[in-house]
Parts: C-alpha cells; structure tokens; sequence
C-alpha cells in the first residue's frame, strides 16, 4: 500500500512523533492497516536516513494512479502528521512537497530572470536549509548571511521560522524552478557551497539540494 508507505517515511523523518501519531493512525485506518503500517516503521527505523528518497521514487509510480480525490485525502493527511507536533522538521517538508509536485503537477508559467524577484522564498527557504544544518544560533544567523551574500542580497530580513510551512517550501521550490537555467545553477551553487562550508553534509541538507534539482 503506497499509502501507507508515505505515512512511514514521514515517521522515519521524525520518529520522535510515532507514539503521538499511533493514536492518528488508529483513528484512521483500519486495523490491519495499523498493524502493517507498524511493521514497516519498526523496519524502516533500523535503517538510515538515506532511504528516504530512494523509496519515495519506488511507490512514485503507485501513487500516480491515484484519482483526484485520492490524491486530495493523501495531500491533507501528510499534512495532518506534518504539523502534528509544530517543529520544522524538513524531510518532512520535503515529502510533501514532491507529492505536490509529482500528484499535482503545476500549470506552466513565465521565467522568472531575475533572484530578487524571489527574494522573500529564497530568504524563507534558505533559513529553513540553515537551521537544519546547524544548532548553534550563532553559527546559524553567520552561515545564512554569507548565503545571501553569495547571491547579492543585501540587507536579509531574519525570517520567522516558525510561520515556516510545508506548503511555504513548495511554493518557494516552484519560484526557484521558475528561474533561469543560469540563475537555478547560481541557488543550486550556493546551496552547495553552503553544504560544504563545515566539511559536514547532513540528510537535511542533501534531500534539500536534491529536491530542489528535481523540480
């Protein structure tokens, strides 16, 4: 069932919620549902976060045959767990945004050739990939000004993280696919940048990167 192998993958994102959630779960599916959504939580988290991605691609294809209202429900329960314990947990964000993406696929729009036009997503976006990355505020505020000098933008606002959504990170990712060719290298380059800046590469900041190459 790709369905519930969603579920899972978001619980693998933050399993600090699964206790919480049983009771959801519970209420929402059937017993034998429950029981076999268990089973594989209990397997997938004995495994490392890299799989994440890989096994999203693999029930991509299910998912696609979903209808309209399938889709809707699937869209409004991952956001049901996503905000369940109102952290950000990016992963998570993350997931929704590519059953976004891949299940209701934008209409086409005109590119956008300039970033500054995008500065407000880009500003929330690249707070979010920060504070991912990073658990020291200090080290937070200096890697996310360096950022956004990287790409020209002066005078940044200090984004509220905690009006940060899933639906914000999928509304941010569809304007940087919106950029040019050049300018996309140019976010994508310093995303790598700012990856390799303490010679550490987190799950967060690898699924990020990734994703925004998807869209």
């Amino acid at each position: 069932n790709a369905t519930l192998m969603v579920y899972a993958l978001l619980v693998h994102a933050e399993p600090e919620d699964w206790q919480q959630l049983h009771d959801h779960f519970s209420a929402l599916l059937s017993k034998t549902d429950v029981q076999c959504l268990t089973k594989w939580i209990e397997t997938l988290l004995k495994i490392k976060e890299g799989i994440r991605l890989p096994l999203f691609n693999h029930i991509l294809p299910v998912l696609k045959t979903f209808s309209k209202s399938e889709i809707d429900e699937l869209l409004k329960q991952v956001l049901i767990i996503v905000k369940n314990n109102n952290k950000i947990n990016l992963p998570e964000y993350l997931i929704y945004a590519l059953l976004k993406l891949r299940l209701s696929p934008p209409k086409k729009r005109a590119q956008i050739n300039s970033i500054f036009k995008i500065q407000t997503e880009l500003e929330y976006l690249f707070s979010a990939f920060i504070y991912a990355a990073h658990v020291d505020e200090q080290q937070r505020k200096k890697q996310y000004q360096q950022m956004m000098q990287q790409l020209a933008i002066k005078n940044p606002s200090s984004t509220r993280m905690d009006k940060f959504d899933p639906v914000m990170v999928h509304s941010a990712l569809l304007q940087i696919a919106r950029l040019t060719p050049l300018l996309q290298k140019t976010i994508i380059q310093t995303m790598t940048d700012s990856v390799l800046w303490d010679e550490k590469v987190t799950i967060e900041e690898y699924e990020l990167v990734r994703t925004v190459c998807d869209y």
